[in-house]
């Protein structure tokens, strides 16, 4: 029997066939363009500039107005236009002394003029932010929207000093004012971190992301805390190569940047990649060894907490004792408001003499700042002096906020575990690993239990 072949028939399937094999083609290609995008919408999209130039153009700045203001003692503005360029450069190389410089050339100003001065107001709050002192930057803001309403500067410290004191409801209505008012990079910013503060992930990474994509050319600085920022909320969910690159990223933007170094160091010390981590905690302190920073405690704090780590104990032990001096001198000198961050080193290194310090400490710091995280560290206070009901009620609070912090939910699980709560501490367990499916849980025990 003769097979008798439709031509017609053969050749559009053969072309049908092509065409199947084009639309896979272009499908992949398409999911690729796509891939790539989400995996490289982090890529500094402009041309970067020398950082050296750029804080040679501040220093000339710096060097003008300090002549204009020697030049004209009793003028206000020149004065505060000086203070604003100290306090620049404090907030890029985290230097205690301009802050100082800063702080002391607005004062300086606002008594050669008292009244409508919001420069040196404004750089009053943002120091005073620097310590911690929230109450007083917020006040001080408050000040300059009596002046002039809706000012860009003074909305962003209410928003940052709120979420600093764990105020979110307020934060989140100053943030959405300063989005209507002045949509930007930094605007988004706020609300990604407000959001973030809240446990409300993927909405905060949305927001960082569409942040990036706001940035502009020369705002350096902006782009590189964009992607530190972001890349915390990757590091706290376990996305640990992605909050990788964000750190490099950032460090392209601004090398030496400390900020994105030590989230750097802290995700090498999780995944116990222990001489890169202390290789970055040190850069930290070789370059700054100079000067004394806003960073210095917490590289030395990182660097001990490494040594304790790979068991070189008593090198851990000097230099959390470093870093015990770097705190109690601002502490006690109320250089920065470092109460917290004693507390927490203290409770690090686990002397049992150090405990009640610890809570008094936390108890009057709870009072200025009740964000998730403090909460949490003053449970842990009360949990080794073994009070174990108020530690359950402090930390309830901290995981009513929102947050998605494994840490937080790893802890109550051992306080039900102490309180001999079962059932509930597995709960917790498992909303710890679901939170990050990768935290280093025997890391943290040994460091904390």
């Amino acid at each position: 029997m003769m097979l008798i072949i439709n031509k017609p028939l053969a050749k559009k399937t053969k072309y049908l066939g092509l065409l199947i094999l084009l639309l896979t083609i272009i499908i992949a290609f398409l999911l690729q363009l796509d891939k790539e995008k989400e995996t490289s919408y982090f890529v500094y999209p402009f041309a970067l500039s020398s950082q050296n130039k750029a804080l040679s153009k501040l220093e000339s700045e710096i060097s003008f107005y300090k002549l204009r203001s020697q030049a004209n003692p009793d003028d206000g503005l020149e004065l505060a236009s000086l203070a604003a360029l100290y306090l620049k450069k404090a907030r890029i190389s985290g230097w205690a002394s301009w802050y100082l410089l800063a702080e002391q050339s607005a004062k300086h100003s606002l008594a050669n003029l008292a009244f409508n001065n919001k420069g040196a107001l404004l750089v009053l709050a943002k120091t005073a932010e620097a310590r911690h002192d929230f109450n007083r930057a917020i006040n001080l803001a408050e000040q300059v929207l009596k002046q002039q309403t809706g000012n860009k500067t003074a909305l962003a410290i209410l928003i940052s000093s709120n979420l600093g004191k764990g105020n979110l409801e307020i934060a989140d209505q100053y943030a959405k004012q300063l989005m209507g008012q002045f949509p930007s990079a930094s605007s988004l910013g706020f609300e990604a971190l407000i959001k973030q503060a809240r446990g409300d992930i993927d909405s905060a990474r949305h927001d960082y992301k569409q942040a990036i994509s706001y940035e502009e050319v020369g705002e350096n600085y902006s782009s590189a805390w964009l992607r530190s920022k972001l890349g915390v909320l990757e590091f706290k969910a376990g996305n640990y190569d992605l909050a990788q690159k964000l750190y490099l990223e950032a460090l392209k933007i601004v090398p030496k940047y400390p900020l994105a170094i030590l989230n750097l160091a802290a995700l090498e010390l999780e995944q116990e990649d222990y001489q890169k981590a202390i290789d970055h905690y040190q850069a930290i302190l070789t370059q700054t060894e100079n000067s004394a920073t806003v960073f210095d405690h917490q590289a030395l704090q990182g660097l001990a907490r490494a040594n304790y780590l790979i068991g070189k104990t008593k090198l851990a032990e000097q230099i959390w004792g470093q870093a015990e001096d770097v705190l109690r001198n601002d502490v006690n000198n109320s250089v920065f408001g470092h109460k917290r961050e004693l507390a927490s080193l203290l409770l690090e290194r686990g002397h049992p003499e150090d405990s009640a310090e610890a809570e008094q400490l936390l108890s009057q710091e709870i009072d200025n700042r009740h964000d998730s995280k403090t909460l949490n560290l003053y449970a842990f206070a009360l949990m080794r002096l073994k009070k174990y009901d108020k530690a359950k009620t402090i930390l309830m609070k901290a995981i009513n906020t929102g947050t998605k912090d494994a840490a937080i939910y790893y802890r109550m699980a051992e306080l039900e575990q102490a309180l001999g709560n079962t059932s509930q501490a597995k709960a917790y367990y498992q909303q710890a690993e679901n939170i990050n499916p990768l935290f280093n849980i025997e890391q943290w025990q040994k460091l904390y239990f």
